[in-house]
């Protein structure tokens, strides 16, 4: 999976990591309509995707949240469980935000995102 793929280069580096796999993930939405449209169907927008829902019930952020939380786990361990539980629903839904309503490029949205990300993740840490 390619996603995984971004998140493992970087896996000793939080800020390093959630910026590869957002920068990822948003490309590939870009590239790819389709996803796009799954995440605009997911939150109640055209059914033309009732197949795919009906196929994958699961709601498409408990999903990702539970890969990234599951990554976050392993390449984080230091990291309190409130802090990592903050930090995995800020990316995901942050994510998904810049994928169905871009405020910038994919490169900026994946370095703000991923400055977020890590300090939620480590609220003591400060650049």
């Amino acid at each position: 999976m390619g996603i995984q793929r971004e998140l493992d280069a970087h896996r000793d580096d939080l800020e390093s990591a959630a910026r590869a796999g957002v920068g990822y993930t948003l490309q590939q939405a870009t590239d790819n309509p389709l996803i796009k449209a799954i995440l605009l169907a997911a939150r109640g927008g055209d059914d033309d995707l009732l197949a795919y829902r009906i196929t994958r019930p699961e709601p498409v952020f408990d999903i990702a949240m539970a890969m990234v939380d599951t990554y976050a786990i392993d390449a984080g361990p230091h990291i309190d469980d409130e802090s990592r539980s903050l930090a995995v629903e800020t990316i995901v839904r942050l994510t998904v935000s810049h994928i169905v309503q871009p405020a910038f490029s994919s490169q900026e949205s994946a370095c703000r995102i991923a400055r977020i990300t890590a300090r939620i993740a480590h609220p003591s840490v400060r650049d």
